[in-house]
């Protein structure tokens, strides 16, 4: 680790599970202080998450009020938002569709 990664806070949206996890992790073996999001309140390997919904507007202001009260406003943001309900794409219906890109894009 070096002096610079010691002093860097990341940010990992949807940090909790499947790929954001493996990110958390992989960031927290290099020294860097980790916050992981979830929209559902859960722990991580770098601590407790920090609740996060990209689909409230009100979620995401209280996510940043919460970093800055923690002075740990992030200088690496990982953002690692939910794509489509899993599942075949030909099978997924367009409000599927419509909330990742709402997620992923206009956020």
């Amino acid at each position: 680790m070096t002096t610079e990664q010691a002093q860097k806070t990341a940010l990992v949206c949807g940090g909790t599970s499947g790929l954001g996890a493996g990110i958390t992790s992989a960031l927290a073996a290099r020294g860097l202080r980790v916050i992981p999001t979830s929209s559902r309140m859960a722990g991580s390997a770098a601590g407790e998450a920090s609740r996060l919904d990209f689909r409230n507007d009100e979620s995401i202001s209280n996510c940043i009020d919460e970093l800055r009260a923690q002075d740990a406003l992030p200088d690496v943001l990982v953002i690692n938002g939910p794509g489509p309900a899993s599942g075949y794409s030909h099978q997924m219906s367009t409000e599927d569709w419509e909330d990742a890109f709402r997620i992923n894009c206009l956020k």
